[in-house]
C-alpha cells in the first residue's frame, strides 16, 4: 500500500471513492500508525526482533521516507518516530540505518526543517538522534 505507484493511482481516484490528496494522507497516516503500534505496547516486547526482520525485508524505511512526500508538515513526525525507533530498538537497526541514509534521510530532516524550535521536542530528538 506505501509504493509509490500505488500512492499515486490512489490520489488519482474519484474523492467520493476514497482517493485525492487527503485520503491517500489519512491512509498513509493509518499505515504508519499501525506500523508504530509494536514500539508502544509492551506486550509485543518478546516480538519486536522478528516485526522488525519483516519490516526490513519489506524496506520500510525507504517506503515511509518516500511517504512522506505525500503527508502535511503535521503527519511527518508519525513517519519520523517510526523511522527512529526502527533504527534505535531494533535487531534490524544497522540494516535501518543504511536504508535512512540511502534513502536521503538526512535530506528529508533537511527539507522539512525537522530539527525547526517549531516542531516537538520528540521530533526534534528523534531528527537529532538519527542524524548522529
Amino acid at each position: 500500500m506505501m509504493r509509490d505507484n500505488q500512492l499515486l493511482s490512489v490520489q488519482e481516484w474519484p474523492i467520493k471513492c476514497g482517493g485525492g490528496s487527503a485520503n491517500t494522507e489519512k491512509s498513509i497516516v493509518l499505515i504508519l500508525k499501525i506500523f508504530n503500534i509494536p514500539f508502544n505496547q509492551q506486550v509485543y516486547d518478546r516480538d519486536i526482533d522478528e516485526i522488525s526482520a519483516g519490516l526490513a525485508k519489506a524496506d520500510i524505511i525507504y517506503l515511509t521516507l518516500n511517504a512522506l512526500k505525500y503527508m502535511s508538515d503535521e503527519n511527518i513526525p508519525i513517519g519520523i518516530t517510526l523511522i527512529s525507533r526502527l533504527v534505535f530498538s531494533a535487531e534490524s537497526s544497522k540494516t535501518f540505518a543504511q536504508q535512512f541514509v540511502q534513502g536521503n534521510g538526512l535530506g528529508v530532516i533537511n527539507k522539512y526543517a525537522l530539527l525547526g524550535v517549531n516542531h516537538s521536542p520528540l521530533l526534534i530528538v528523534d531528527s537529532l538522534s538519527l542524524i548522529s
